[in-house]
């Protein structure tokens, strides 16, 4: 019988971290690590500044439909005032015209009087009309 081959699992030379970097060489470590992790520095203030550009074009556009919106509600206001007015101002010549032809009724009616007063003033002072000549007969 042979005897049983031995598997080894150790291999001579320098000994390799779980990243599969040597133990021993501290800078190329370093400087891979650096690497990658100022990469992600680049990448996430690129993406930063991204995202700070989308939320200004969010707000701006957020601004703009709410001052549409404004102008909207502003327009739809303005004419409600401009019909309210209109109806108020409908309302006060109906009114006008109604004291106006009220106030003319009265003063025709006061010049009815007057003129009555005056005629029956005019039939008192009058002197008794002369009398009617009759033709003599010749």
């Amino acid at each position: 019988m042979t005897a049983p081959v031995k598997i080894r699992t150790h291999w001579p030379g320098p000994t390799r971290t779980d990243a599969g970097f040597p133990a021993n060489d501290s800078p190329t470590r370093a400087s891979v690590v650096s690497f990658f992790v100022g990469g992600e520095e680049v990448q996430l203030r690129r993406d930063l500044e991204r995202d700070i550009v989308k939320l200004r074009e969010e707000i701006a556009r957020l601004v703009a439909s709410e001052e549409v919106q404004f102008r909207a509600d502003l327009h739809r206001d303005v004419n409600q005032l401009r019909q309210q007015i209109a109806h108020l101002v409908h309302a006060e010549e109906l009114q006008f015209r109604k004291q106006f032809q009220h106030e003319i009724a009265q003063l025709r009616a006061d010049v009815a009087a007057l003129r009555a007063e005056l005629a029956l003033r005019d039939a008192r002072n009058m002197p008794a009309p002369p009398p009617a000549e009759h033709p003599v007969a010749v």
